[in-house]
């Protein structure tokens, strides 16, 4: 974008002003459900939009507002996030594709 400045010193300036884009205020996250996940949800795959900062946590919250069953088993549930296992309080980034999938327990 070019901008004219006008100093009455002097004869106009013409000069390049570069736009900066405005921050988003939220982060875009897929969510894939693994497993015994899969069928308590009765999808494969869901998309968020949530304001900033996010955690794994607050998917996890509102993945359970969505699909109610999940809430008899949350204790039970491991997540990655780009494929790599994690805990509930790291923070997410836009984009991040979060994984989640049932403990493996044994008895």
């Amino acid at each position: 974008m070019w901008a004219i400045l006008k100093n009455h010193e002097t004869l106009p300036t013409l000069l390049m002003v570069e736009e900066v884009a405005p921050q988003s205020q939220s982060v875009k996250i897929s969510v894939k459900y693994l497993g015994f996940i899969r069928e308590m949800t009765g999808t494969k795959e869901d998309n968020f939009d949530l304001p900033k900062p996010v955690y794994v946590q607050d998917v996890l919250s509102r993945a359970t507002v969505i699909h109610p069953r999940l809430g008899k088993v949350v204790t039970n549930i491991r997540a990655t996030v780009n494929g790599t296992m994690t805990t509930e309080n790291v923070e997410l980034q836009n984009g991040d594709a979060l994984s989640f999938m049932a403990s493996i327990v044994g008895g």
